[in-house]
């Protein structure tokens, strides 16, 4: 899943208050169209709200075992990440190191995802961050985490990685990324359900 999934699911997660505005838009195209009375707006765009925050598809059996494996890989970065090990294979001279740049991408993940975030929030009307007061229910805090765990392990599968480089080495990053994704998953459920 992309960081960009993973902010959605985030606004989810903080309510769906920013799906009224959508709710109230639906209900004043219903009211003239039906002749409901205008002291009935805010009982018809509470009643509109459920399918406002419904999901547009329904998830398959496959798709929920793939959307598990890779809910917490941050795909934009990994892009990022394979260009930069690109560019560095092609320096004679790689400076900054690639062990450098690995851990450089690891704490960018964190911060690029609470940049997606402040925008997501802004676009949605909401405040650019979550509220600081019940920090620890109100904030990403094991989103923020978890995409950087993810982007670490995964990042030692791609051919040009730093660590683990005999053949042996990128089987067990393989079999290493598997692992910390499915944990990641379980883990998640537990530590910060959605909903």
């Amino acid at each position: 899943m992309s960081l960009t999934g993973l902010v959605d699911a985030e606004l989810l997660r903080g309510g769906r208050s920013h799906l009224r505005p959508l709710a109230i838009k639906y209900a004043d195209k219903l009211i003239p169209k039906f002749q409901i009375a205008l002291n009935q707006k805010d009982a018809l765009t509470d009643e509109l709200m459920p399918l406002a925050a419904e999901a547009p598809d329904i998830p398959t059996k496959t798709s929920n075992v793939l959307d598990a494996l890779t809910k917490y890989i941050p795909t934009e970065v990994i892009a990022l990440y394979i260009a930069a090990c690109s560019t560095m294979a092609a320096l004679k001279t790689p400076i900054p190191t690639q062990k450098l740049v690995y851990w450089i991408f690891i704490g960018c993940t964190p911060v690029l995802f609470m940049l997606l975030l402040a925008g997501k929030r802004r676009q949605a009307h909401l405040p650019v961050f979550p509220p600081v007061e019940n920090f620890w229910k109100n904030w990403p805090l094991w989103k923020l985490c978890a995409s950087a765990a993810a982007f670490g392990a995964w990042a030692l599968a791609v051919p040009t990685t730093p660590y683990l480089t005999d053949e042996g080495g990128r089987i067990l990053a393989t079999f290493v990324g598997l692992v910390v994704s499915t944990l990641l998953n379980m883990l998640g459920a537990i530590i910060q359900p959605e909903g």
